[in-house]
């Protein structure tokens, strides 16, 4: 018989099972009091068929005699033993599996006591980094001069407990963002009220937000019994396992979080001065680079509510799952903007103590371009999806996942529509004009400032990524339970 130390008496001794209907009894070999199991350690294994995201981890049981058993399950050892019963590694005939004990592991011991709670943590979040700096002013000759000026800076930063997540430090962010911007001026003085200004502009930020520990194991299906998710080494680990009521298990679903935005930006102004007037022209050219990688729930997400036997960790025990979910593979896009803008100003002093500030410009922001037309959204109008082109993937694929889905009728080219590439149409009539005026009301004490103004600006590059991590270019499967089946799932 398997032995234990009795949370009781303290006794270490062999414990006595005996079997009363669908429940099964464990009593202490000293001090003959009862100890309650609610099932063996099943884990996470379930009846998928060959697309199953969790599977056995090996094919066949694990070292050991079999000692004892518990109703179906053969018992292997003791996990553990604690105020609320002793629990075994069991292993179950049927299923040919035996997972729990490999992602019960990552739960702590209890640490605390106050009330219902029994656990607490705390981590030290560390951002180091470090600032460059270099400017150079050059004069070419008398009437011309350069300015050169590039600033950059490294980070390293962790943050041991992801906000929103799983409170264990072991399953925080370590981050590397990087950032740099580069210039080069140059000003030339053509007559005493007119010069011209002429600049080109670099600047770039990565973000590589990452769980430090992928690489603690080079087979992380092995480690968690949880097959079918990501090899890939930046973004392995184990799953997400959301026990309702209990603390999360596994590295935040949501990361790596992974990008690059550059921009490159070259501008001109001449500036003349004529009497009350002080005129400006100019123009600017600004081209945006926005790359990135979403691995959500390439590790998997898997949650246990307790429908089964009414306790989330008992179903966790069991591996009766309430739902589950994977991305098969990393999406993101790699969208290329060109704006283009022109501007015409003129402060007007009308008299000593009146100015005026009168302008209009002009902003031409054409939307994204997905690289490889992975794009995809649902207009209203047609009442379709349109998608740019087929991404990545290859013709016969982009259209046996279409079929297989189902949406043939529902999905249309936007070539075939008469939209252009980035479906969204090109806004042409942006036009800004502004107005401003100084006032200076009485003597030189008070001066009254206003003015009006249209402005144009563009939202953030990544908001667009929702278009291009979906179907057909991202594929995430969801399996939820069967009322009538804990084992089964349906996808």
């Amino acid at each position: 018989m398997p032995t234990a130390t009795c949370p009781h008496c303290g006794a270490s001794r062999e414990v006595v099972t005996s079997a009363t209907g669908a429940e099964v009894q464990i009593s202490c070999g000293a001090c003959a009091k009862p100890l309650f199991v609610r099932g063996a350690s099943a884990g996470l294994t379930q009846k998928l068929g060959e697309k199953s995201p969790a599977a056995s981890i090996a094919p066949s049981p694990p070292e050991g005699t079999t000692q004892a058993a518990l109703g179906p399950y053969e018992i292997r050892g003791i996990i553990g033993a604690g105020g609320m019963g002793i629990v075994y590694q069991g292993w179950d005939a049927r299923l040919n599996r035996s997972v729990a004990v490999k992602t019960l592991k990552y739960l702590p011991a209890p640490n605390f006591s106050a009330g219902p709670y029994n656990f607490i943590t705390q981590g030290n979040a560390t951002n180091s980094f470090n600032s460059f700096g270099v400017k150079l002013d050059h004069t070419l000759f008398d009437k011309d001069r350069l300015t050169f000026g590039a600033f950059w800076r490294t980070s390293d930063t962790l943050n041991p407990i992801v906000s929103n997540r799983s409170p264990l430090p072991y399953f925080g962010s370590s981050n590397t963002p990087h950032e740099a911007l580069t210039y080069i001026r140059y000003l030339r003085t053509m007559t005493p009220t007119m010069y011209l200004e002429a600049s080109a502009n670099f600047s770039r930020r990565t973000n590589r937000e990452v769980w430090p520990h992928s690489g603690d194991s080079d087979n992380w299906a092995r480690e968690t019994g949880f097959n079918g998710v990501t090899n890939n080494p930046v973004a392995a680990g184990p799953p997400y396992i959301i026990l309702t009521g209990y603390m999360p298990i596994g590295p935040a679903y949501d990361i790596p979080k992974i990008w690059a935005f550059n921009n490159y930006q070259y501008a001109g102004t001449l500036t003349w001065i004529r009497g009350a007037h002080s005129f400006k022209f100019g123009g600017d050219l600004l081209r945006m680079q926005y790359f990135s990688r979403s691995y959500g729930d390439t590790r998997g997400r898997v949650n246990f509510l307790g429908r089964f036997t009414g306790h989330p960790v008992a179903d966790f025990l069991l591996g009766w799952v309430d739902n589950l979910r994977r991305q098969l593979d990393a999406t993101g896009p790699y969208h290329l903007v060109s704006n283009y803008s022109a501007f015409l100003q003129d402060d007007f002093k009308v008299s000593p103590t009146l100015t005026l500030n009168l302008g209009v410009r002009y902003d031409l922001m054409k939307p994204p371009k997905e690289k490889y037309n992975a794009l995809a959204e649902f207009i209203p109008a047609l009442g379709k999806i349109v998608v740019a082109g087929t991404g990545t993937i290859s013709e016969a694929d982009f259209e046996n996942r279409i079929m297989t889905a189902g949406l043939t009728p529902y999905v249309v080219r936007a070539s075939d529509a008469g939209l252009p590439e980035t479906i969204v149409r090109t806004d042409w009539n942006n036009f800004a004009p502004r107005f401003g005026f100084a006032w200076r009301m009485f003597g030189n004490k008070t001066v009254l400032h206003g003015g009006y103004g249209i402005f144009y600006g563009s939202s953030s590059l990544y908001r667009m990524d929702e278009y291009n991590d979906t179907y057909p270019f991202g594929v995430t499967e969801t399996f939820s339970r069967v009322s009538s089946d804990p084992l089964a799932l349906t996808l």
